[in-house]
């Protein structure tokens, strides 16, 4: 009984720390979700991250449905730069509790304002 119970307490050390490190990995990859027809990126410019670089990833993806998932106080600023950019969209806080629609004319009336 003694190694079993040796032994179970060697797996849960083992397990916790592999817990740790897919959680740490995982955060990490958060950012970035590619599927074959979607590609989801999260940003945090309060943290330093740039929308204007998110945007661009976007951009180079290729996939059909784009979403940028930003914190709520950061969508308008984020619709704004999907916008700006070219893209058309859905902006969605990080919660997914709210989103907003970047569409074609929406794309279309910007880039037209802005080569007049």
């Amino acid at each position: 009984m003694n190694a079993n119970t040796t032994q179970s307490k060697v797996k849960k050390k083992t397990s916790s720390f592999s817990r740790k490190q897919v959680a740490k990995q995982h955060s990490q990859k958060n950012e970035e979700k590619i599927s074959p027809s979607r590609a989801i990126i999260s940003v945090r410019p309060d943290k330093g991250q740039s929308l204007k670089e998110a945007t661009k990833r976007l951009k180079e993806s290729g996939r059909p449905q784009r979403v940028l998932q930003v914190p709520q106080k950061d969508m308008d600023k984020a619709v704004a730069a999907m916008k700006k950019a070219g893209i058309t969209g859905t902006v969605k806080n990080l919660k997914g509790s709210k989103r907003k629609y970047v569409g074609a004319t929406a794309v279309k009336l910007n880039l037209s304002k802005s080569s007049k």
